[in-house]
């Protein structure tokens, strides 16, 4: 049964399980950077994410150094308002996996 599950968790896709800032966030200062935290490996240049406010803005995902499992979109200047940043990443099993977060700048 041991095996099993290791070989199972070998083929799971990624999901993510972190983000900063974090979805429903409220701020009172505009982050810099978007930060996806994903619990198995990702293959980042196959990546994307999208700041969703007009106009929306493309932000080409950074994989974080030797860490694959971490994606970094740097953000340009915000003002105040509502922002959706939505992603997609392909897990190194080679499925897909998309998503939102969304965040409130004071």
């Amino acid at each position: 049964m041991f095996l099993l599950g290791l070989v199972l968790g070998a083929f799971a896709h990624a999901r993510l399980v972190a983000s900063t800032p974090a979805n429903g966030a409220v701020l009172t200062a505009a982050p810099e950077r978007v930060t996806l935290r994903f619990d198995h490996e990702v293959e980042p240049a196959l990546g994307r994410m999208v700041l969703e406010r007009e106009p929306p803005a493309a932000l080409p995902p950074i994989a974080d150094g030797a860490d694959a499992r971490t994606l970094v979109g740097a953000l340009p200047p915000l003002g105040p308002g509502a922002y959706r940043v939505t992603w997609r990443v392909v897990s190194r099993d080679g499925h897909p996996v998309s998503g939102e977060l969304r965040f409130v700048v004071e």
